[in-house]
């Protein structure tokens, strides 16, 4: 049982989550870190681009969120970079979203799977906000396809003299 304060938010430490999600990937033989990430700043297009903060290690009251390992392996002249990214659940279990290795655009590969992250975590915290967005979605795509309908039967019609 993970015990939650009165946030909603669990006592745990982030590089033994960072372990579960990496799996075999995971490793501080020469250094890493782990990083709640919030949003994206897509005007960076490196690390940068990836807003939140830095987490220490230790127990520390963490919410449920999008998180980022970045574990260092190889020698000190020639490091090796795997990055994961995973989700923390309300129940404080972990799901692995996402893992590159190190490139020059590791960051940049990564836009996607977090854009899909922090929208699945912003649906989980505000339903009905996800709901009426859906809805809202919904009723776009139906006025479209009644405009591309119409388009079809005006040019199917049989052609007048």
């Amino acid at each position: 049982m993970v015990e939650k304060n009165d946030l909603g938010q669990m006592l745990l430490d982030p590089l033994a989550l960072a372990k579960q999600a990496a799996g075999g990937n995971f490793s501080r033989y020469n250094g890493g870190w782990v990083k709640r990430v919030t949003k994206l700043d897509k005007r960076q297009t490196n690390g940068y681009s990836l807003v939140g903060d830095f987490l220490k290690a230790g127990l520390q009251w963490l919410s449920p969120g999008v998180y980022l390992d970045c574990s260092i392996t190889g020698s000190r002249k020639h490091p090796d970079k795997h990055y994961t990214l995973f989700r923390l659940q309300r129940n404080g279990t972990v799901e692995d979203v996402a893992e590159v290795e190190n490139r020059r655009d590791w960051a940049v590969k990564l836009w996607p799977a977090i854009e899909t992250a922090l929208a699945d975590v912003k649906a989980v915290a505000d339903p009905e906000a996800k709901l009426q967005e859906l809805l809202a979605r919904k009723a776009q795509l139906e006025n479209e396809l009644d405009f591309v309908n119409e388009a079809i039967k005006v040019l199917t019609a049989p052609a007048t003299e």
